[in-house]
């Protein structure tokens, strides 16, 4: 029995030394596909959050024009309001979810007085309160999509930083 140990001794050895570097190499592999599978998984988040704030992006800009728009035809006949009030509901059912909270309300709110205005007429305090809310509109659309400087004196200030 001893001699049989003896004999198989060597054998297991050699047995034991091939299979570790194999169990290394199928370790190392799977490791190796769980990296890769975790890297891809956080580049496609990476690409749809790049999308989605190409379209935010896209969404205030056209909203501080749509803002603009409905200022500048505030007092406008009532044809000319209908086809503004048309462009504001295309608008709005195309970007409202990409706006931020504040603009989608601010935007919102916005409208409606348009929309008031164009049925219970002019008055004094309503232009003023409607100019007050353009302004706080276009403030709160320029503050929510709050994009990075694009001018070098405040890019390198920021790299001394």
């Amino acid at each position: 029995m001893n001699e049989l140990i003896t004999s198989l001794t060597p054998v297991l050895y050699n047995l034991l030394y091939s299979i570790i570097p194999l169990v290394g190499v199928v370790i190392g592999s799977r490791l190796g596909n769980q990296s890769a599978m975790s890297i891809s998984r956080q580049e496609m988040k990476n690409q749809l959050r790049l999308a989605a704030l190409d379209q935010r992006l896209e969404a205030h800009q056209n909203g501080y024009a749509m803002c603009n728009l409905l200022r500048n035809r505030f007092a406008a006949q009532p044809m000319d309001r209908n086809i503004v009030q048309d462009q504001f509901v295309a608008f709005w059912n195309k970007q409202c979810l990409y706006l931020g909270p504040k603009s989608r309300q601010h935007m919102r709110d916005l409208y409606d007085n348009y929309y008031d205005f164009g049925i219970s007429g002019p008055g004094p305090q309503r232009g003023k309160h409607f100019l007050d809310l353009h302004k706080k509109t276009l403030e709160v659309l320029a503050e929510e999509i709050e994009l990075p400087s694009l001018c070098n004196e405040e890019f390198l200030d920021e790299q001394k930083l």
